[in-house]
């Protein structure tokens, strides 16, 4: 009986320690997710956001904008860096933003919607504030209809 009540605790110790060691690894940032997708030397030219808004009187419609400035692209990139996101394993986002990256080793893409983003080819969890769509909202973007 003495052995169980010095291992039961112990046990309990060794779970909480697992949990706390997986919850851990599996947390990051934008700014990690970011740089697991490029290259230390792929430099971004262009950003292509393709927006789906529900309007009310119209339903469901697609806006889009180009982004070549380069402060504009840095921000998009950097300033959400503090972003937290979970690590999912094929969480499908609900899609409200795509976003198609020209870089100078080819196209890249970051969608994100409903709380989820899949950032290159890695899917998260958006566990705080979407400091993503936070930028994009405050840039001034020229959207056309598609």
């Amino acid at each position: 009986m003495k052995k169980i009540l010095i291992a039961l605790p112990l046990l309990i110790v060794i779970v909480v320690a697992i949990f706390t060691f997986i919850q851990i690894n599996n947390t990051t940032n934008y700014q990690e997710a970011i740089s697991l997708m490029l290259d230390e030397d792929e430099k971004v030219t262009s950003i292509e956001i393709d927006w789906r808004v529900n309007n009310e009187d119209e339903g469901y419609v697609r806006k889009s904008a180009t982004i070549t400035d380069e402060n504009a692209i840095n921000r998009i990139l950097e300033e959400p860096s503090e972003m937290k996101l979970k690590r999912k394993s094929k969480l499908l986002p609900g899609t409200e933003y795509n976003l198609f990256l020209t870089t100078n080793k080819g196209n890249k893409g970051i969608v994100f919607g409903d709380g989820n983003a899949q950032i290159g080819d890695e899917f998260y969890k958006i566990t705080g504030d979407n400091l993503l769509k936070e930028v994009i909202e405050n840039e001034d973007l020229e959207w056309k209809e598609k």
